[in-house]
């Protein structure tokens, strides 16, 4: 089955309960699929679940606030959706399920297509003047990329 990411970002777009113009919203997931896919060709990580962490990993977001269960409730959502609206064998939705789940837990990845998915998002940290800190960036093009956005920011 083909991934329709149109058909998917409609329907998380559709179903999310916090507000999708928000801080944790659909910029943020746009700019996390960016970088993502981006730190996936560079260091050889699946972009395909690189991709769908980027739709997954906030959806399950009740607010812009403290939401410590939001990574579960994404990781959920996800498992919902696979074999409906895209279709990953049970190895591959591991690990966009783990990705999902612990990925506000700080930690660095192991697997270089987990560190790609939290290296995507913790890159955005900026859009919250958050410098992201390359010692929680686990992939190697993760690090440049920082390095690279952080200084571009103070160039402004």
């Amino acid at each position: 089955m083909t991934i329709q990411y149109d058909i998917l970002w409609k329907y998380v777009t559709q179903h999310f309960k916090a507000n999708i113009y928000g801080i944790h919203g659909i910029k943020h997931w746009k700019n996390v699929e960016r970088y993502g896919r981006r730190i996936a060709r560079q260091c050889g990580a699946d972009e395909e679940i690189v991709r769908l962490f980027a739709i997954f990993h906030d959806a399950g977001r009740l607010s812009d606030g403290l939401d410590n269960e939001h990574g579960d409730r994404g990781a959920d959502i996800a498992s919902e959706l696979n074999g409906k609206l895209y279709d990953l064998n049970d190895s591959r939705f591991d690990l966009l399920y783990f990705a999902c789940k612990y990925h506000s837990e700080g930690a660095c990845a192991t697997d270089i297509t987990v560190g790609a998915c939290w290296d995507a998002d913790r890159l955005d940290l900026q859009r919250l003047d958050i410098e992201p800190d390359v010692k929680f960036l686990s992939t190697k093009a993760g690090h440049k990329m920082a390095d690279k956005l952080m200084c571009a920011i103070r160039k402004r």
